[in-house]
């Protein structure tokens, strides 16, 4: 069993080196406007991971079988063989087996069962991925507001709808233009990117499974993968939606109220520190401010809808006071591979005492929407505020009459 598991591993391997070599093959002839080839090598593609889904089930297969084997008791009637492992060696046991996948070991047949390898590396288990998914966690992330859409292959196609063609449900017997319209879907593509980081691993942490060494490198490649993630949530919402400059802070409420209402309901506003500055100093009559902040250092509120500050390097504005505002679960699909990969980097030169690791997360962003369609539905805006004179840093400005925050809130301002 074990020689048969060590074959399909190995087919699985160079299905893999195939499948990225055809995924390169179909970048270069999209570039080139050969779409016939290239829908030609896409198909060539979704057979070869056919037969890998098909591989994979084998291998499970074999593991269960190998299980069943070892959990027998001895032929002599002896004590029965101890299959399960404590936590502890468990752990230590997917520690030792990420360490020599990065340093090009190879493992043993226990080492292979509990992770998965890949051609130079392996995906990093689930119990040290949730410690990665709790650091993203302690910074500002745009990813919530999307629509995330786990995926389990590396490119592909799903049927959306452009948003807002279809609103509510139908009566299936009646509405036939409704029904009509929930058929009508378009071919959303999508192709998974590998971001990753170089870290710098000392190997004396590789070479001992009681240390996990991931405990070096994963707060800094939690703050740069949530960075990654909103910097292409960005770059997609600035594409997609119309720029506006409006006069004051009563123009921009205006603005947001004019929004659909399901559009209004769900919408986020992007900024960097020069726009939250700049809503931090609006107070109402009363002196209230109008952002509030829920906690000491907590999640700031605008208009009833979360703000999101980011660095200005992912959010930048040239110096301007300026916002992205939008409905981001219909702008934007996060095609979420729900992976995170560890392997030796081939981008550095030899270290002593040194290996150089690559940590990957892959992903996509997409959107069923067109600029056209944004601007049509109202999906949201981006919002530039050129005033005379802005507010001076620590100024508190006084809304004008008619947007207390009792008046916004009952779409006085409209």
């Amino acid at each position: 069993m074990f020689k048969k598991l060590k074959e399909l591993r190995a087919k699985k391997r160079d299905l893999e080196e195939k499948r990225s070599t055809i995924t390169l093959e179909i970048r270069s002839l999209a570039s080139e406007e050969k779409e016939d080839e290239a829908r030609s090598k896409a198909l060539e593609r979704e057979k070869i991971e056919a037969r890998m889904e098909i591989i994979e089930e084998e291998i499970e297969s074999v593991l269960e079988e190998i299980e069943e084997e070892r959990s027998k008791p001895l032929p002599s009637g002896g004590r029965e063989l101890r299959t399960e492992r404590t936590d502890k060696e468990t752990r230590g046991l997917k520690l030792s087996a990420l360490s020599k996948s990065i340093r090009g070991i190879e493992l043993s047949e226990e080492e292979r069962s509990v992770i998965t390898s890949t051609q130079n590396g392996a995906v990093i288990p689930e119990e040290f991925i949730k410690q990665f998914e709790k650091l993203k966690e302690g910074y500002p992330s745009l990813k919530q507001y999307c629509q995330v859409i786990p995926v389990n292959r590396n490119a592909g196609k799903m049927p959306v709808r452009k948003g807002g063609s279809v609103n509510k449900l139908a009566n299936l017997e009646e509405d036939k233009e409704l029904v009509k319209a929930m058929l009508e879907t378009k071919p959303m593509n999508y192709d998974i990117n590998d971001y990753g980081l170089l870290a710098p691993i000392d190997n004396s942490l590789l070479e001992d499974s009681d240390i996990n060494f991931l405990e070096f490198v994963q707060e800094e490649f939690a703050e740069y993968a949530v960075n990654t993630e909103n910097n292409e949530i960005v770059q997609l919402m600035v594409s997609l939606l119309n720029e506006e400059v409006m006069p004051s802070y009563v123009e921009l409420v205006k603005a947001i109220n004019l929004l659909s209402p399901n559009a209004r309901q769900k919408a986020v506003i992007v900024t960097n520190s020069i726009g939250r500055g700049y809503l931090d100093s609006l107070v109402d009559k009363a002196g209230r401010p109008l952002l509030k902040e829920l906690s000491d250092g907590g999640d700031l509120i605008f208009k009833g809808r979360p703000v999101v500050e980011l660095e200005e390097e992912f959010f930048d504005t040239k110096g301007k006071i300026k916002f992205g505002i939008a409905d981001l679960k219909t702008l934007v699909k996060f095609l979420d591979r729900k992976q995170y990969l560890i392997d030796k980097s081939t981008e550095a030169g030899y270290t002593k005492n040194q290996t150089i690791a690559r940590i990957i997360e892959r992903f996509d962003v997409k959107s069923p929407v067109t600029k056209e369609d944004a601007k049509l539905r109202k999906f949201g805006f981006i919002a530039v505020i050129e005033e005379d004179a802005p507010p001076a840093p620590g100024e508190k400005r006084v809304v004008e009459e008619g947007t207390s925050s009792e008046e916004i809130g009952k779409g006085g301002a409209a």
